[in-house]
């Protein structure tokens, strides 16, 4: 395989080879943009379209760089991988949480514990998804919240199948329709519009998508443009 500036090129196929992608950045500002565009409601919609382009984002990305360590070192430091996205997230997150805790106290105004606990734990989306009336305590947040339980168990589910890389493309398809029959079940059955919104299994699909689109793309999988 001949590399040339982190491309790899096999079989008339393309595959990325180095640890970061930069032409993804520029896909990130478009999504986070229009995230912005969104909440102002200058952009219908675009607020959770962009979200999803964030999941797809964070799956690929996530899974590109479980392959490139596994590929080197024929395994995966969980250790390491937990290490850098709790210095990636964790100073920023936390910083504005205690802004945000602090500010409130200032100015006097209540707080919420339940919601700000569930926020402080990642699990703002369920608690949402529960409490649908709670108020809107750093719930935006939510989306936060699934990307880090993805973290969680992503890794773990890579590395039981990292050794075969048909079977796991196969797993993550099987798993990609198998969310969209949940979320549809739920839908039917009026589960609750705010859970099928923001819980981790409703949106898992997404976060699935890119993995595969990473495992495929390894393998040579995906066609040259």
């Amino acid at each position: 395989m001949e590399s040339t500036g982190g491309k790899g090129l096999a079989n008339g196929s393309l595959a990325w080879t180095g640890p970061e992608i930069p032409s993804l950045y520029g896909i990130r500002g478009v999504a986070a943009m229009v995230v912005v565009l969104g909440h102002l409601r200058l952009v219908k919609g675009g607020a959770i379209d962009a979200v999803i382009v964030f999941f797809v984002l964070s799956g690929f990305l996530i899974t590109h760089l479980l392959l490139k360590q596994y590929d080197k070192t024929g395994g995966i430091s969980l250790r390491q991988f937990y290490l850098r996205r709790v210095l990636r997230i964790f100073p920023a997150f936390y910083g504005f949480a205690a802004c945000y805790i602090l500010g409130r106290i200032a100015l006097k105004l209540p707080l919420h514990w339940p919601s700000i606990l569930a926020c402080l734990t990642y699990t703002g989306n369920y608690y949402s998804s529960f409490h649908p009336n709670a108020p809107a305590t750093m719930m935006q947040t939510w989306s936060l919240a699934i990307e880090e339980q993805f973290y969680l168990l992503w890794p773990l589910i890579f590395m039981r199948w990292a050794h075969n890389r048909s079977a796991l493309m196969k797993g993550l398809i099987a798993a990609i329709f198998a969310i969209w029959i949940y979320r549809w079940a739920t839908l039917v059955f009026h589960f609750g519009g705010t859970y099928v919104y923001s819980s981790f299994e409703t949106r898992a699909d997404a976060l699935a998508i890119g993995c595969l689109l990473a495992v495929a793309n390894a393998a040579y999988k995906i066609p040259r443009w």
